[in-house]
C-alpha cells in the first residue's frame, strides 16, 4: 500500500492494516472496516459515486471473478452503446494425452467408433464454460472498443505485456477459424499506468499489440470428464473482477473489494492493502471477523519474529554496531548468536505486540543436529542431494548415467519376487523424508506429490510396489526408484529427476524444464493413471429410466467439483461430498417422465467392482473439508480408506501436508522444510479438521486416502 494522504481515516486503515497481518484486529479497527461496507444510508459509501465506475472489484474466488467479468461486460457495452463482439477460440483435442485413450476404450466397450477430433458440440460445451475451468485461457471473449482487460500471460516484459497487467481495448485484426467463428489474430490493447512508457513504431504511445498463442490445458466437462485440448486464443480476460492474488502488487486509487469468501487473514489483507487511501475503499459485503482477530499459529508467528530480528541485525550490521561474534552462514546460527549477544532485551520495542514473547516463552531455539544447524552438513547436503544442470543436456546425461547401470536399472529391479531391503534409520520412518526444491528447474508440484507417495510407500515397500505399479509405467518407475533411495543408491532428489525427465520427454509442453512450474492436475493424471473403480449411473425412481451417459467414474483420480446438479454447501467434509456424488438425488429431471407431463428427478447409484487400495480426490470450487476416512460400499463389502496426504497450491507453489498411520499431521515444503517434514499436531475421528482446509493462503487441492486393508 502506497498511500497519497494522510487523513484520520488514512491513520485508521493502516493501523487496521498493521493489526491484521497478526491476525489481531482490534474492536475499533473492525469497526473502522464495517463503516467502508457499502450501503444506502447517509453515513455509508455509496457505489452509485461515479468513480467506483468499472473499478474492477476483488473477490477469493475464480467462479465469482469470471460471473462478474461477464455481467461486467455486457453493462459497460450497453452504457457506451455499442455490442459484444465475440471471439473464439481454435480448440482441437491432445492426441498425445493418455486421457485420449481412456476414451477410446470407453467407446470399443459400449461399440462406437474411437474418436479422433472434437466434436461442434463439446467445442460449443468448452466455449461458454467459465475461463477458470480450462486454465484461465477463455474460449469465447466477448470484447468491444474500450473494454478494460487484464494480460494474463508474460508475453514481452521490456515491453510491460506482463500477466497482471491491465489495459483498455482499442482494437483488433480477426480472422474466420476453422469452425467459421470468429477468431482473434490480433488485440491492439493501450496499456493503463505500465511502469515506464511504451513507445512501438507506428502505435500511440503505451499502446501494445498483443498475439494469440497455443497452450495445452485440460477442460472440464459437465459430465466431470477432463479433455485435454491445446487452445489458440489472444491470453486477455475482461477486468471488471480479479482475484485477491491477481491483485498483489498493485496501488488502487479506488479499491472495490469482496471479503465474503477470503479464507484467510493474509488474504484480507492482501485486499485492503491495495488500497491508497481509506476514503476509497469499498467493502461489498459484511465478513467473519474471527478470521482477522483470533490470532497467528506458532509457527507463522515464529517466522514472523524471526524476520524482525533478521531486519535489525541487518540495521545493525550496515551501521557497523554488531560484535564479531554475530554471525553465521546460517539463518538459525545467526539468529542464535544474535540473541545471545541481546539477552532477554532481544524483543524489541518496536515490534508488533502479538510477536512479544510472553514470560515462559523460551527465547533460544534449541540446537538441533541437522543441515539446518551444521554449516558442514547443509553445503554437502546441498552439493549431494540436488541437481542443479545448468542446461537440459546436463540432466539428461546424469540420468544417462543411472540408466546405463544395470545394477541400479528400475526397470530391472524385480520388486514382485524380491523383498526391498530397508536400510533407513528409525528416525527416517518416524520423521517422514521431503524433497529439496530445485531453484532451477521448479519442481514443487512433483515435491509435493512425491513426499506423500514416500511416506505411504515406506509403511510397506513391497506391497505398495506390487499395487502402485500397476496405475501407471511412471508410478512404476517411481517405486522402483524409492528402492533405490531405501538401499541408499540413490537420493531421493534423483528419484524424482529421473521421472521427471521421463515425463518432460514425451511431453515437454505439460511438462517443462527451467523456471516453469509444473500443472499437479496434469503430473497427478500421468502418475495415477486411468484406473477405474466404479462408476455412477442415473435411475428415474419413479419409472426406472436408466440414462445411458456415465455421471461419475470413480477412479485412482477422481475430481469432486461444485455443479448444478449437486448442491453443496461450505463446510461439507470430502466422505460427504463423495457420497453425495455416488449415491444421492440430483437436481436432473427425467425426460421420459417429462414426457408424460410428471416431474421426476433422478437418483445416482453407484457400481464399485474393484475395491480400490489407493485414491486421490481432486477438489475444485467447493470449500470443503478433509475427512479422516471415508467408506465405499464396493462388491467385496464395505471398504474404509484414511486420509494419507493431502496437496495444496496457491501463489504459483505448491506444499503438502502427511498423515501417518498414529494420526500425526506433518507438512511439507520443499523450500522452507526441505528434506524433513514439520510435525504440527496428532488428529483423529473426532478432531475438527477445518484447519486442514488449507494453508495459510494455499487452498486445498488433492486428498490422498489409501485403504486401511493393504497391512493386513
Amino acid at each position: 500500500m502506497r498511500q497519497k494522504s494522510q487523513s484520520k481515516e488514512d491513520a485508521k486503515l493502516r493501523t487496521a492494516l498493521g493489526n491484521m497481518r497478526y491476525a489481531a484486529c482490534t474492536a475499533e479497527d473492525i469497526a473502522f472496516l464495517r463503516s467502508r461496507i457499502a450501503g444506502r444510508g447517509s453515513n455509508k459509501v455509496h457505489l452509485t459515486d461515479p468513480n467506483f465506475r468499472n473499478v474492477s472489484i476483488i473477490t477469493a474466488w475464480n467462479a465469482q471473478k469470471d460471473r462478474i467479468n461477464q455481467i461486467g461486460s455486457q453493462r459497460f457495452a450497453r452504457d457506451t452503446g455499442q455490442s459484444l463482439v465475440d471471439f473464439y477460440s481454435v480448440d482441437r483435442l491432445d492426441s498425445d494425452n493418455d486421457k485420449d485413450n481412456k476414451r477410446k476404450k470407453k467407446r470399443k466397450s459400449s461399440g462406437k467408433k474411437a474418436r479422433h477430433h472434437l466434436s461442434l458440440l463439446e467445442k460449443q460445451v468448452m466455449w461458454d464454460a467459465d475461463p477458470c475451468t480450462s486454465g484461465h485461457i477463455s474460449g469465447k471473449l466477448s470484447l468491444c472498443i474500450g473494454l478494460p482487460i487484464m494480460i494474463r500471460h508474460n508475453d514481452a516484459t521490456e515491453l510491460c505485456i506482463t500477466k497482471g497487467q491491465e489495459g483498455i481495448v482499442r482494437g483488433w485484426n480477426s480472422y474466420t477459424g476453422p469452425d467459421g467463428r470468429k477468431c482473434l489474430d490480433t488485440l491492439f490493447v493501450e496499456l493503463l499506468s505500465p511502469p515506464q512508457e511504451v513507445n512501438i513504431p507506428g502505435l500511440p504511445p503505451n499502446m501494445v499489440p498483443i498475439s494469440k498463442s497455443t497452450n495445452t490445458i485440460s477442460c472440464m466437462m459437465p459430465n466431470d470428464e477432463e479433455i485435454p485440448i491445446q487452445r489458440t486464443q489472444v491470453e486477455v480476460l475482461p477486468n471488471f473482477s480479479m482475484t485477491d492474488y491477481a491483485s498483489q502488487g498493485k496501488t488502487r486509487e479506488y479499491n472495490v473489494v469482496d471479503l465474503g469468501n477470503c479464507r484467510s487473514h493474509q488474504s484480507y489483507y492482501t485486499c485492503l492493502s491495495r488500497s491508497a487511501s481509506a476514503a476509497g475503499t469499498v467493502i461489498l459485503q459484511g465478513f467473519d471477523t474471527k478470521k482477522i482477530t483470533n490470532g497467528i499459529n506458532g509457527y507463522l508467528r515464529q517466522e514472523f519474529r524471526e524476520l524482525e530480528l533478521l531486519s535489525k541485525i541487518t540495521e545493525l550490521k550496515y551501521q557497523n554496531q554488531l560484535p564479531e561474534e554475530v554471525s553465521g552462514l546460517l539463518r538459525n546460527t545467526l539468529i542464535r548468536n544474535y540473541q545471545i549477544w541481546r539477552g532477554r532485551n532481544v524483543d524489541l520495542d518496536d515490534v508488533h505486540p502479538a510477536l512479544k514473547l510472553g514470560a515462559d516463552e523460551q527465547i533460544l531455539k534449541p540446537q538441533e543436529n541437522n543441515a539446518l544447524w551444521d554449516e558442514e552438513k547443509n553445503y554437502k547436503l546441498s552439493v549431494s542431494n540436488v541437481i542443479k544442470p545448468n542446461k537440459l543436456k546436463n540432466l539428461k546425461s546424469k540420468y544417462d548415467s543411472y540408466a546405463n547401470r544395470q545394477d541400479l536399472t528400475s526397470n530391472d529391479i524385480e520388486v514382485v519376487h524380491k523383498k526391498v531391503r530397508v536400510t533407513g534409520t528409525a528416525e527416517d520412518v518416524a520423521n517422514p523424508r521431503g524433497l529439496i526444491w530445485d531453484g532451477e528447474n521448479y519442481s514443487c508440484s512433483y515435491d509435493a506429490l512425491f513426499t506423500v507417495l514416500y511416506a505411504l510407500w515406506q509403511n510397506s515397500p513391497n506391497r505398495w510396489t506390487v499395487h502402485m505399479s500397476t496405475y501407471s509405467d511412471y508410478l512404476k518407475q517411481l517405486c522402483n526408484n524409492f528402492a533405490l533411495v531405501q538401499g541408499r543408491n540413490i537420493s531421493l532428489e534423483e528419484a524424482r529427476n529421473q521421472v521427471r525427465y521421463n515425463l518432460h520427454n514425451n511431453d515437454r509442453v505439460s511438462f517443462p524444464m527451467g523456471e516453469e512450474n509444473t500443472y499437479i492436475s496434469l503430473l497427478m493424471s500421468k502418475m495415477f493413471g486411468e484406473q477405474v473403480y466404479g462408476h455412477t449411473t442415473l435411475r428415474c425412481r419413479r419409472c426406472n429410466y436408466l440414462q445411458e451417459d456415465v455421471a461419475l467414474y470413480l477412479g485412482a483420480l477422481t475430481t469432486l467439483h461444485g455443479n448444478s446438479n449437486i448442491q453443496y454447501t461450505n463446510g461439507r467434509t470430502v466422505s460427504e461430498a463423495l457420497k453425495l456424488r455416488m449415491d444421492s438425488v440430483t437436481r436432473k429431471k427425467c425426460r421420459v417422465c417429462r414426457l408424460n407431463g410428471v416431474s421426476s428427478f433422478l437418483l445416482a447409484e453407484s457400481a464399485i467392482e474393484i475395491t480400490p487400495n489407493l485414491i486421490s480426490l481432486g477438489i475444485e470450487d467447493i470449500d470443503i473439508v478433509p475427512s479422516l476416512e471415508i467408506k465405499l460400499q464396493t462388491n467385496d463389502g464395505l471398504s474404509t480408506l484414511t486420509l494419507c496426504g493431502i496437496i495444496y497450491g496457491g501463489g504459483a507453489h505448491f506444499v503438502s501436508r502427511i498423515i501417518d498411520r498414529s494420526g500425526t499431521v506433518w507438512f511439507h515444503d520443499g523450500i522452507s522444510t526441505g528434506s524433513r517434514c514439520r510435525k504440527e499436531q496428532t488428529v483423529d475421528l473426532l478432531s475438527d479438521l477445518e484447519w486442514l482446509s488449507y494453508y495459510e493462503d494455499k487452498r486445498l487441492l488433492y486428498c490422498i486416502y489409501q485403504s486401511t486393508r493393504i497391512y493386513y
